[in-house]
């Protein structure tokens, strides 16, 4: 563009008359910039082959209509740009809930009329709620964006992710059979739960899938991959699960309530169990350490998911207890007296109680035997042997290795080794050999360390 030239004229955002357009026969007489904002983002020209074809006035009336045009031309940016805004979640920078309905009514719509497969897919992050309620709203808003981040890694161009909810994210595998997009949401599951979060949060999720030989409208693909979501949360979490009639019900909403009051009624424990724990500084985070390293034990023990979250559960409200035992007593700096002893062992049994109401009866049994020995030394039943439930006797190890690692006023921690020989030189006596022989598993594979250095949240 010369200096000088028509077009950088218009670019000042003057009105021109009275220029000739060079090798052609027509006279260009009158030409208006279109502003938009500071920029030109056009030019309105007329041309004629008579000078004398313009009446007076044409030039402002020129401008003035290209003044209308540029403010239509705003007014369908600015429309275009918030219909974009309505479309996006603001956190995330993904679809939101409704352009992933709008986008799942069309592609099931597609693969229909073609034949072709499709699955949809809910992702919903494992105990989202301790997970504010305990690190924050910033951390947990954190977390949503690195979960979208590693989602949006594995899933492929052509597919559809969009975050649905506080929690909840949905993805649309299109032409993907339930085979392929199983594959795919698995490696998102493993990506997410071996990921290290921000502030060294452990993070997982469950992810419930259907696919269209199961549905037959966007709607009831949606409601029954919620439905394997849900089956999924209740069977251990940290599961991808597809729809299949024979296996997942449906539930109806009063089931639903039932389960919902259940769900309540654990995070008013867990809250409990917190406040219990945070009494002492020394304690802090202690049942969701313990909760942790009790599931992994369970795990390499060779439990299925469902039963290691089972055990997570119980673990998590192992001390509420505690409760009852005076402060005076559960902050005592120093040995505690026989009185105080006899005291502090009735928490086991008071737990129990608490939480009958709430967990199952094998989690129940758990808690009130994780003080139990297998050298009929532990209480309150003076247990032996097998006699001890096998999830009491990983979580009486896993409470004590708690113990043994953390600075507690009455003991400077232990190293990971010292503690190890220490349950080893006690297996059998005090702790169970099979439970000692999977924190050894552990340490293999590195998977021990101080319980300063390691926060798992627990999930819900």
């Amino acid at each position: 563009m010369h200096p000088g030239s028509l077009l950088d004229r218009l670019r000042s955002g003057e009105a021109i008359a009275g220029d000739r357009m060079d090798g052609e026969r027509h006279c260009m007489r009158l030409a208006a910039p279109i502003r938009h904002g500071a920029a030109v983002w056009g030019a309105l020209v007329v041309v004629a082959t008579d000078p004398h074809d313009f009446a007076a006035g044409a030039e402002r009336r020129l401008q003035d209509y290209a003044d209308l045009i540029a403010t239509a031309v705003a007014n369908a940016e600015t429309r275009a740009r918030m219909d974009a805004q309505a479309a996006t979640d603001a956190l995330t920078g993904l679809p939101n809930h409704r352009a992933f309905r709008e986008r799942l009514t069309e592609e099931v719509a597609r693969a229909q009329r073609h034949g072709r497969p499709l699955t949809v897919a809910l992702v919903d992050v494992d105990g989202f709620r301790d997970l504010n309620d305990r690190a924050g709203l910033d951390v947990a808003d954190e977390v949503l964006v690195e979960i979208g981040s590693l989602l949006r890694d594995v899933v492929r161009e052509e597919d559809v992710l969009a975050r649905l909810g506080a929690d909840e994210y949905g993805v649309i595998f299109v032409e993907s059979d339930r085979h392929q997009a199983l594959m795919r949401a698995d490696r998102a599951r493993r990506a997410i739960a071996e990921t290290p979060m921000r502030h060294r949060l452990r993070i997982t999720v469950s992810i419930g899938l259907c696919d269209l030989e199961a549905a037959t409208s966007a709607d009831e693909a949606l409601r029954r991959a919620d439905s394997a979501l849900y089956w999924a949360k209740q069977h251990g979490r940290d599961l991808c699960w597809l729809y299949d009639p024979t296996v997942v019900r449906e539930l109806d909403q009063r089931q639903r309530t039932r389960e919902l009051d259940r769900t309540q009624a654990l995070v008013g424990l867990r809250a409990l169990a917190r406040a219990i724990d945070a009494k002492d500084p020394a304690t802090q985070e202690h049942s969701e350490r313990v909760a942790a390293l009790s599931a992994r034990l369970a795990t390499a023990r060779g439990w299925p998911p469902d039963r290691v979250a089972l055990l997570r559960d119980a673990a998590l409200l192992h001390d509420v207890g505690k409760i009852g035992v005076p402060d005076a007593i559960l902050l005592k700096d120093g040995p505690l007296d026989p009185e105080e002893f006899a005291i502090v062992r009735e928490h086991a049994v008071l737990g129990a109680r608490i939480v009958g109401d709430v967990l199952e009866p094998e989690q129940i049994a758990w808690i009130a035997g994780h003080h139990e020995r297998p050298d009929g030394g532990g209480y309150p039943g003076a247990l032996v042997g097998d006699d001890v439930p096998e999830g009491a006797s990983l979580l009486a190890l896993a409470d004590a290795w708690d113990v043994m690692v953390s600075d507690r006023s009455y003991s400077a921690p232990m190293t990971v080794e010292a503690a190890l020989a220490e349950a080893r030189g006690r297996a059998g006596t005090q702790f169970a050999v099979t439970a000692v022989e999977a924190l050894e598993s552990l340490a293999q594979r590195g998977d021990l360390m101080p319980a300063a250095a390691r926060l798992h949240l627990p999930t819900l």
